[in-house]
């Protein structure tokens, strides 16, 4: 049986793997004027270098055509082209007046598989024609083993360059001109035809420029519309009206039955606009949601490819367009600590009947609570902005430094939780001492950072209650003066604005345009003072004590009697209880290390 099957296989390939040369011994050799020959309609290679083209002209001008064409017999006395396009196209170009050509009778299957043995035993065939080559003979009825048979190349070469076979004509203009890598070809063939066209008129109409580069793999990628990976619901029937769920549309390749075996387990959606209008719905979803009750002062994108298309979705939402816009890897992300749970720190197979967990639990707690305070300081300092971050598959609100860059550095601190750990199971060495010390000592420097916080945001409620009345003095009497007043006027918010007004008792007609000049001229030195001191106080830097204007609000404060000394006080009593702990917690691990001395020099 195995034998009779093995014969069969012979048979049936020796049927294929016609002999061209047999095909072509009763050719007559004659010599034949270019203008008599007609181009083959058969042949597939439709793009040739016009360059390369002439530079083989001018050869054929001096040396003549060498190796005949081969042609067949045409109505009318002339004769249609088999193989030798672009010998015959370069001696039209030359002028020559004949050139030798082999007429041989031929089918028009025969003529298609003397074309195929010429473009294919050319050297370094180009895969574009190849894939043309390949699309033709599965035309003529042969099937994948019979055309890997005849090419001797393997079935799973034969399946690529079919891929290949699917780009349309505009894509094959660009890598016959070699201003297309082979692998961006197979990303561009894999997509449908009117997919590609939307490629080409985006991002390639202009390829004969000089200057003209392929889109990038990120924007080829758009174009993938990749059901597995989609950002949205792809079960959603409600998020375009009238387009239903993807999971039982016609355009999902999962619903379809593919051609070829290994295209089978793609789940991808051939209908890119109806594809893109969904992403967009979904994103434009989420910004809606997250900035509720979050007013963005910025939007944050993870790479430059996305521009184009952030710039579309925020098109739906007018107070977003105006925002300054910022790459996520320039900036970095101002994180809240994560709370701590008990169940963290007690082991499976211990009931923690000396509370150490209590206690280590107890430990976290206090750092998530004093990260907690540096977080709250940090996401209302200055250089740090409310952010919409828009990623390929999420939108969320975040806070971003503006002056600093994200680290992708980290550090492998030892945890309250792991030093005591170490040190119940007698496992601690230098390292995790010193990593205990350090933790320790940049915790308390922390605090002693957190504590002239607080002391400037006491100092600042103070400073700001006592607005309810003018207090002090301040003289300007020229009209630079009084622009200087327009100028702190100006620097208020609206809510400041408005109770300006108020304590200074401005009717709506001295903030005309046409009194508001008097109306600052006419204030009062006590009067302009509040107005500066209302400033000073808005200004959220001034909550701060790493600049000039928490410093400023710091002295004007105290010239106008708040009692600093009883504000730093008070916070240094606080620290004074918390120092004490720190002593006595440091004094604890140098007695572990003065007993891990002793042990290894026992040992």
């Amino acid at each position: 049986m195995k034998a009779d099957i093995k014969n069969q296989s012979k048979r049936k390939t020796s049927q294929v793997l016609i002999s061209t040369e047999q095909l072509l011994q009763t050719a007559q050799l004659r010599r034949v004027a270019p203008a008599e020959i007609s181009l083959s309609p058969f042949n597939y290679r439709k793009q040739f270098d016009q360059t390369a083209l002439e530079d083989f002209a001018a050869e054929l001008a001096v040396h003549g055509v060498l190796s005949p064409l081969v042609v067949r017999a045409a109505d009318g006395g002339r004769y249609e082209l088999v193989a030798g396009e672009r010998r015959l196209l370069a001696a039209r170009i030359a002028g020559l007046e004949a050139l030798p050509v082999l007429v041989a009778e031929l089918t028009d299957e025969q003529a298609r598989e003397v074309q195929l043995v010429e473009n294919l035993q050319r050297e370094n065939p180009h895969p574009l024609h190849e894939a043309q080559a390949i699309q033709q003979m599965q035309q003529s009825g042969k099937t994948i083993d019979e055309i890997a048979a005849r090419l001797g190349k393997s079935k799973k070469f034969i399946y690529t360059r079919i891929k290949l076979s699917g780009l349309i004509e505009p894509h094959q203009k660009i890598l016959m001109a070699g201003k297309m890598g082979v692998q961006q070809a197979y990303e561009i063939a894999s997509l449908s035809g009117a997919t590609q066209q939307e490629i080409y008129n985006q991002y390639c109409s202009a390829w004969q420029d000089e200057d003209f580069k392929m889109p990038s793999g990120y924007q080829i990628s758009r174009f993938r519309c990749d059901l597995v990976s989609a950002p949205f619901d792809t079960n959603d029937n409600e998020l375009v009206s009238g387009k239903g769920a993807c999971s039982s549309c016609p355009l999902n390749s999962a619903t379809l039955h593919s051609l070829f075996p290994e295209l089978s387990t793609q789940v991808v959606c051939s209908g890119w606009e109806c594809f893109q209008r969904k992403r967009r719905a979904h994103f434009a979803r989420q910004i809606a949601t997250v900035t509720s009750g979050f007013e963005p002062q910025a939007i944050v994108y993870k790479h430059a490819a996305q521009l184009e298309e952030i710039s579309l979705l925020l098109s739906g939402f007018e107070e977003l367009t105006e925002l300054p816009q910022y790459p996520k890897w320039g900036l970095r992300e101002v994180t809240p600590p994560k709370m701590p749970e008990l169940d963290d720190y007690i082991q499976a197979d211990s009931d923690d009947l000396n509370g150490e967990a209590e206690a280590l639990f107890a430990a976290a707690v206090d750092d998530y609570e004093a990260d907690l305070v540096g977080y709250e300081e940090a996401i209302t300092s200055t250089g740090v902005v409310k952010g919409l971050l828009i990623t390929d598959r999420h939108v969320r609100n975040g806070y971003f430094n503006l002056g600093q860059q994200a680290s992708s550095k980290s550090t492998a601190a030892v945890s309250a939780k792991e030093f005591q750990l170490a040190a119940k199971q007698g496992a601690v060495t230098e390292q995790i001492i010193q990593s205990e010390i350090d933790r320790l000592t940049a915790k308390e420097q922390r605090s002693k950072e957190i504590d002239q916080q607080k002391i400037q945001l006491a100092l600042h409620a103070a400073f700001s209650e006592r607005f309810a009345q003018l207090v002090g003095e301040a003289i300007y009497t020229s009209a630079d003066e009084v622009a200087v007043r327009l100028i702190v006027f100006h620097s208020l918010d609206y809510q400041l604005r408005y109770q300006v007004i108020q304590a200074l008792g401005f009717s709506s007609n001295a903030l005309d345009k046409e009194h508001f000049y008097d109306t600052l001229a006419q204030l009062s030195p006590a009067q302009f003072g509040y107005m500066v001191r209302a400033s000073l106080a808005g200004n959220s830097a001034s909550k701060s004590t790493d600049n000039i204007s928490g410093w400023c609000l710091r002295v004007v404060a105290e010239n106008a009697g708040i009692d600093l000394a009883a504000i730093e006080q008070t916070q240094q009593a606080l620290a004074d209880t918390r120092s004490a702990k720190f002593q006595k917690r440091l004094a604890e691990i140098e007695q572990a290390r003065a007993a891990l001395s002793r042990q290894q020099e026992a040992a």
